[in-house]
């Protein structure tokens, strides 16, 4: 008996998961996960003083917390706040007005806005706004602060990027119970695939092999974990590929940074590239010429 329930409750998870992943609906899969992970937001409904005594009303229990808290203190002193039950009493010391002020004023002053120098030989002069000294940008890594370096580097962008699609897959498998790899697939590229490819005409790091193997590697164990969830017999990354009918992120974002050329190339985007590329003709017959040619205004010196 105990099997038989533990096998249609499985088929019961495996429904509403399936149910869930096909609404292709964010909402509904954050709150499904959350509930899954999430501890249970019990209260008791009454408490026991040191005497043994029941206490079940508010008021009851806001007496005994105020009791536990002048025994614990050595200077009770009686806060004079305007509270509902005249009766009631709390052992928080007396604060005039005078004293938040000065609380606040001795506060550092914050602001949202930061200023930023760019180029090597930057002066990087001190900029303050009604009297609030502007700070250079910073960003908590490995529990050191350090100040962003303005380089136009998207590193720090695509860490974030990795980071958060991490998080996702990590909340999707301790939440799944299937063995599908269907459900699987489908809550990925619907959930994680759009964290990882959002605006990849800007920041593709074409340049670095380091950057892309970074977001290659999400995808990559994403699909071991998988495999290993469905208890599938392990094959190379290509081959899980095939299997579950992906593609590489790298030819993904190259397909969509064609795809944003050609548009580009056809006007359907206003934007002046003029200084980016240039269409080029043909100076000669070629048999497998065709009039989208391009060529780049500026190639830099090698």
């Amino acid at each position: 008996m105990h099997n038989r329930f533990k096998s249609a409750l499985n088929r019961f998870h495996c429904y509403i998961e399936s149910k869930i992943v096909a609404s292709s609906n964010s909402k509904s899969f954050y709150q499904f996960c959350s509930g899954k992970l999430s501890s249970p937001k019990l209260t008791p409904s009454a408490i026991i003083d040191n005497s043994g005594t029941t206490l079940l009303t508010n008021d009851d229990k806001s007496v005994a917390f105020s009791q536990f808290f002048s025994s614990v203190f050595s200077h009770p002193m009686n806060c004079p706040l305007p509270l509902l039950t005249p009766s009631l009493t709390f052992d928080l010391p007396t604060i005039s007005h005078l004293d938040i002020l000065c609380a606040f004023r001795s506060l550092s002053p914050k602001t949202k806005c930061h200023i930023v120098h760019f180029g090597l030989h930057n002066p990087r002069k001190s900029y303050c706004i009604n009297g609030v000294l502007l700070n250079e940008p910073t960003v908590k890594e490995k529990n050191v602060t350090k100040v962003i370096v303005q380089n136009l580097s998207f590193s720090y962008h695509i860490q974030k990027i990795v980071a958060k699609a991490r998080s996702k897959i990590n909340l999707m498998f301790k939440s799944f119970h299937s063995k599908c790899p269907t459900i699987y697939k489908k809550a990925y590229t619907t959930f994680v695939l759009p964290t990882l490819e959002y605006c990849s005409v800007i920041w593709n790091p074409s340049h670095s092999v380091e950057l892309t193997k970074e977001l290659e590697k999400v995808q990559r164990d994403f699909s071991r974990r998988l495999y290993s969830r469905c208890v599938l017999p392990h094959v190379p990354y290509f081959e899980r590929m095939q299997f579950l009918e992906l593609t590489t992120l790298e030819s993904r974002r190259t397909v969509t940074d064609i795809v944003f050329l050609h548009s580009i190339l056809h006007s359907r985007y206003l934007l002046d590239f003029s200084s980016l590329l240039i269409p080029a003709p043909l100076t000669r017959p070629l048999r497998n010429g065709h009039p989208l040619r391009i060529t780049l205004p500026f190639i830099p010196p090698k």
